[in-house]
């Protein structure tokens, strides 16, 4: 799969640092970092030596202390950017975890400061189920931010678990490949309390979305011929500390013995997994009705492009391969679905979602 650049960038940190400067010595550049939790945030405050000139500072975090340059692959690391400031509110929090940071300080693209590693802690939260049955109650997965909530209703959050998934963790599931994990709507198909990794929740990946995605990509040539579309993707247990699953998501033991023991989830229960192609506000897109009126509108709209679509206002697999063909001609991300960008693309974007 191609790595994205600026992954590439981060991860060839010290080998682009001016020759004569090593890790150290960009340490002993940045005076101190520490940080604080309070009222769901974490602020850290940064102080760099005097004379260090710095237009941006780039925000590293992890579950546990890491060293320089860091692998974004293997490691769950999430990386933030700060402008023009001394400071970084991190609101992105898992409950009942330590978070440990680094900042890099770059001044015209290159790196001449480096924190050490600073650590804070989120306290534990209560999971109170109160009144609620697994009808309020759908799962959300961040794969940015690196954890899963469950949500009651449509934005009332109970609780944020942190999580790991495989060593490409910036991919939306294509192909069996062991690494990447899905993007997109999904429900629980089994809940196993007995699985290989300890207990697990069964992901209905690959959906019939996935499978006109799968068929897309092998028609564009965006995936070699032989490849299959695989499957067993799971939200389980057995642990936090690297990127190691084949493309599940993985909790701690507890974390996932809490989830089902709230008897909240269920099969059936909705699944939300945004990233880095399907982001959230691709999700008031996918996650509405379209009429078949306003399906219409739109493959009237793919005609008019010169796309070989019927008017049948059914958004059924030869349109959406269609919409594919679309996505990839105009240097979209070939989902095979109406995004966010797809409708601007094209040109009608529905009056309920977020433009």
């Amino acid at each position: 799969m191609p790595k994205l650049s600026w992954i590439l960038l981060a991860l060839m940190l010290t080998f682009t640092v001016i020759h004569s400067t090593t890790v150290e010595e960009l340490e002993q550049r940045f005076t101190e970092i520490k940080g604080s939790y309070r009222g769901g945030k974490i602020t850290l405050d940064f102080t760099i030596s005097e004379g260090i000139l710095c237009d941006s500072i780039v925000v590293y975090r992890n579950y546990n202390a890491f060293e320089i340059p860091v692998d974004l692959y293997k490691l769950p690391i999430s990386r933030y950017v700060a402008y023009a400031t001394n400071t970084f509110t991190d609101t992105k929090l898992a409950d009942n975890i330590d978070y440990y940071y680094r900042a890099v300080c770059y001044f015209n693209g290159e790196p001449w400061a480096i924190s050490k590693n600073a650590q804070v802690s989120v306290p534990a939260k209560k999971l109170d189920v109160g009144e609620l049955t697994y009808k309020d109650v759908h799962i959300e997965i961040d794969k940015l931010n690196y954890q899963l909530s469950l949500v009651a209703d449509k934005d009332v959050v109970l609780k944020k678990y942190p999580l790991v998934m495989g060593e490409n963790p910036f991919t939306r599931k294509i192909m069996r490949d062991w690494v990447s994990s899905p993007e997109g709507i999904y429900s629980v198909v089994y809940i196993l309390k007995n699985a290989t990794n300890y207990k697990a929740f069964d992901v209905d990946y690959p959906n019939a979305i996935d499978r006109v995605r799968y068929e897309t990509a092998k028609d564009l040539e965006l995936i070699p011929q032989k490849e299959v579309i695989g499957g067993d993707i799971q939200i389980h247990g057995m642990g936090i500390n690297t990127n190691w699953t084949t493309g599940s998501f993985a909790l701690r033991n507890s974390d996932i013995d809490e989830i089902i023991d709230s008897y909240l989830v269920r099969p059936g229960t909705k699944i939300i997994i945004t990233g880095y192609e399907i982001t959230p506000q691709d999700i008031s897109y996918l996650d509405r009705f379209w009429t078949k009126a306003e399906i219409k509108i739109i493959q009237d709209k793919l005609r008019v492009k010169g796309y070989d679509v019927s008017s049948d206002g059914v958004l059924g697999p030869n349109s959406r391969k269609l919409l594919g063909n679309f996505q990839f001609k105009n240097g979209l991300k070939v989902t095979c679905q109406l995004d966010r960008k797809t409708c601007q693309k094209i040109g009608y974007i529905p009056y309920d979602v977020n433009p």
